[in-house]
Order: structure tokens, then sequence, then C-alpha cells
């Protein structure tokens, strides 16, 4: 029926209607909008102490307290200062600005928290490498310094970072700050194999390797398989990256790998269909690569296996064989060249006698683990019933892959650390002098792991609470959007319908 044809109370009865039903659809679409996209390519938020914070929020506020002090007005009276910063928004990365002034402070971080539950930590301040009298070469983010010879011990100068990088000493002779210490590895007459190298063992949930590869594909298969005994979706993330690019602060992922759910979200615990996932990087360059599969601990990797012989793992395994998973028990050996090594029972029927050096180690009780500290050069251990947690400080080699060389040694300049034997220290730092500190970190977003629309940051001054001194000025947050996420947009559109 035509409007003209009806009377004029129910025409603006209909014109009120559809104009409210745009007026919803359009707040609708804006608020989307806003909840999934920065407006603008950037937007930059302060924080001033004292304030009450609207993006940038301190967790805990009362661990700054203002002064009488002219230059450390705001000061902070814990370790840590924790804050939050609210990000609605599908971003390309976050820059994080503070000024401090460091007081009797001698050591300052800046953390975020990252994704699997890992933290992303920049050295901003350290009084001990600000004053170490070794000679040093900077390329403005890493920074060697070089023991000063004498005539009984020679050490080599190297003019620059590039040519460290290029030719560097022994790792044993290396202490390294934020970097990783496999990053120096190398493996002299290294000879790639052709075949393919099974681990043997099916493993549970989220687990890192290092692997030695040069001048080959870097190859590594595994099938994922989800036990479907928890409600919910079990996505894998696999990523690839040199050890030589990583930092305590952030790491360059050569490959990235997604594997979907096998489409059962139910819990039912009815097993799915195994998932075949494939990382290769072909022509890799001589160097240690540092493998993270991340998922859930309702997924299964089955048969992995690769080429490369040097590989380990590093952090937990959880081995996953037995009658829980309807597969029998498989004896495991184990080596690892760590001062520390912990094993626990997942469940009942792996209740077990272990031997860790030589010696008997009981696991009587379920996931409560039992450790063996102190251990020197490469310890073996042996285990009867797959069906365990195995953590250690070193790597963990399993039977038919060989230990990677030797390692850098990790400092702690938290204290003045122990030098012996080191002749060189690499820290991902710069040189500072003065008390004023200017923090300048910025973080890709897919980086970092969110709280509901909040992502977590804390500076980091390890002894304040004791009787450090260190002042905060102001905090700044830059967003950038970077490219407008319209496909972002669209799926959570599609998703409403």
């Amino acid at each position: 029926m035509h409007l003209s044809l009806l009377p004029p109370h129910k025409v603006t009865a209909l014109r009120l209607g559809k104009t409210l039903i745009v007026l919803l659809a359009a707040s609708a679409f804006f608020r989307l909008l806003n909840d999934h996209a920065l407006l603008w390519p950037t937007a930059t938020y302060t924080y001033h102490p004292g304030e009450r914070g609207r993006v940038i929020s301190p967790a805990q506020p009362t661990s700054l307290v203002k002064t009488a002090d002219a230059n450390i007005v705001w000061k902070l009276t814990r370790d840590a200062f924790p804050f939050t910063v609210v990000t609605p928004y599908a971003l390309k990365d976050i820059r994080i600005r503070a000024t401090l002034h460091l007081g009797t402070q001698s050591t300052v971080y800046m953390t975020a928290q990252g994704q699997a539950g890992g933290t992303l930590s920049t050295l901003v301040r350290s009084r001990y490498l600000d004053t170490l009298e070794w000679p040093h070469v900077t390329d403005g983010t890493t920074t060697v310094w070089m023991r000063p010879p004498t005539a009984s011990h020679a050490v080599s100068a190297y003019r620059s970072v590039a040519d460290f990088r290029a030719a560097p000493p022994s790792p044993h002779t290396i202490g390294v700050v934020g970097l990783d210490r496999l990053a120096y590895a190398s493996i002299r007459d290294y000879q790639p194999e052709t075949t393919t190298q099974a681990f043997g063992h099916t493993f549970r949930g989220t687990h890192e390797l290092y692997v030695y590869a040069a001048n080959e594909t870097l190859h590594l298969t595994f099938d994922k398989a989800d036990l479907n005994r928890e409600v919910g979706a079990d996505q894998a993330l696999v990523r690839v990256a040199r050890a030589d690019t990583m930092t305590s602060a952030g790491t360059t992922w050569l490959k990235t790998v997604r594997v979907s759910d096998d489409g059962n979200t139910t819990g039912n615990g009815k097993p799915g269909v195994s998932q075949p996932v494939v990382v290769e990087i072909p022509k890799a360059a001589p160097g240690v690569y540092h493998v993270e599969i991340i998922t859930t601990g309702d997924v299964l990797l089955k048969h992995l296996q690769t080429r490369q012989r040097y590989s380990a793992f590093t952090g937990t395994v959880v081995l996953a064989e037995g009658p829980t998973y309807g597969t029998p028990f498989t004896p495991t050996t184990i080596m690892t060249e760590g001062q520390r090594v912990g094993l626990a029972p997942v469940h009942e029927q792996a209740k077990q006698t272990v031997t860790v050096a030589g010696k008997n180690l009981k696991l009587t009780q379920v996931k409560v683990e039992q450790e063996v500290k102190n251990l020197k050069g490469v310890t073996t251990v042996t285990i009867p019933k797959d069906d365990v947690t195995v953590t250690g400080d070193g790597l963990l080699v399993f039977d038919g892959f060989r230990l990677l060389p030797d390692t850098a040694r990790a400092l702690d300049i938290n204290v003045t650390p122990n030098t012996a034997g080191i002749d060189y220290i690499v820290a991902r730092y710069t040189l500072h002098s003065g008390d004023v500190v200017h923090v300048d970190q910025t973080y890709p977003f897919d980086e970092l792991r969110l709280q509901g629309k909040s992502a977590q940051f804390s500076l980091i001054a390890p002894g304040v609470q004791s009787g450090g001194t260190i002042g905060l000025t102001n905090l700044r947050a830059t967003l950038h959007r970077g490219a407008f996420p319209w496909a972002k947009i669209s799926e959570k559109v599609k998703s409403l319908f």
C-alpha cells in the first residue's frame, strides 16, 4: 500500500519506525566498528601518577606514592608496578613510553604478558652494564663487551656486533643477557640427514624444541589429535624462529602454521580424526632454530618426527601413553646436560620407579613432582612408563637424537654476576648515563595476551620493596592500527547472522 493512502498519523509512525531501525542499525555498526578497529591510524594516551586512568590504569594504585622530593615526585613502593592498557581494537602494535628517575635503583625492566603464558621482558637500565669497564661495540640495539686481554689470557677483539655474529667465539665463553643461550651454537663438520627420525612417543599439549639445521630443509611433521575430553575448540599454532633472533622482548618468526579444531567442541570424549601437520623451512641457514607447538592440554601430538638429528625439547615435556590413552607403555630414555630434572606421574597407572644418573627415584603421587638437583655433565633419565611430565633447566634429548653443543651462559644481572670463564657479554641493551631513563618499547599486538579487552604491562624494579628508590613521571601508550581490519569486522558481522 502506498503511503499516500494511509492516514497521516500512521504515515508519521511508519517513518519514525524506519528512522529508529536505521539509527539502531547504525549504532550497532559503529559500536562493532569501535570494538574492532581504531578509526584513526594512531591514538596516544597519557597517564599521570595520581590520576584515575581511563585507557592506562595501574593494577595496584598503592604501589605508587607521592613524595616531597623535587625529582622523584611519585615513587614505586613495590618491586613491580603493573598496569593495563585498554585495547578494544584490532591493532598492529602498542608502543609504551615512560619517564623514570632512578634514584638508588640499579636495574629496571619493562615487561608485557605474551602469548602462551610467556613474558616479554626488556632490560631498560642496568647500572652493572653501564659501569662495566670492558671494551665494547654496539649496533644501537645489541652491545658486546670483551674482557680486556692479559699477558696470560688472549681475547679476540671484534670491531662490530656484525663481526661478532659472523664469527662468534666458543659459546661457553659467552654470557648473554636478554638473548637466547643457543643463539651462538654451531656444529663443526655438520652433515645433513636425508631420512626422518621419529621421537617414538606421543606428547600432550604445548611443547618447545631446539633444532639445528644447516643448508638443508628444516623438516618436522606430526599428527594433531584432539582428545575432546574438554568443552571448547582445540586449535594449534606452530611457529619457528632462529635462536639468534630470539630475545626476552620478542621474537622474529620465520614460519607460522595454524591448525584448526577437528570440529568437535562438545567435550564428549570422542577422539578426533588425526590432522597432519607439516613444517618446513627450505635452505635453512646454519644455526639453531626454536620450534613452538602451542595448543591445549586436550590435544595429543602423535608421530612427531624430523630430519634434524640435533633436536631437543626444552622446558616441560608431557608424555601421553598407557591405558588412559588406549596404548601400551613404552620405556623412555632422556639425556640432559642441565643441573636439575623433575618428574611426575600423570595418572595412577604411571606410578613407578625411574632412574636418574644411575639412582632410583620413586614416583608415588600423581602430579606431584620429584626432582633431582646438582646434576653434573650429561645425565641419563630412564622412564619405564611414558605417562609422565618431565621438566628441567637444560635440554631434554630422546633416544636417536643428539645433544646440541656448548651453550652460552645466561647471566643474572640483578646481582653482580659470576663472570669466571666468560670473555664476552652480549646483551640486548644500549648504554645509559644519568639518573633519568626514557623507556620506549613497541610490542606487536599479536604477541600480547589479552584479558578481556586489556593488555597487561609492568615496570619491574628488583629491590625497590626492600629499600631501593625509583620515580615515575608519566606513562604513554600509543595504539597503532595499521591497515584497516575490514576482514575481521566482516567476520564479526557474519557471525551475528
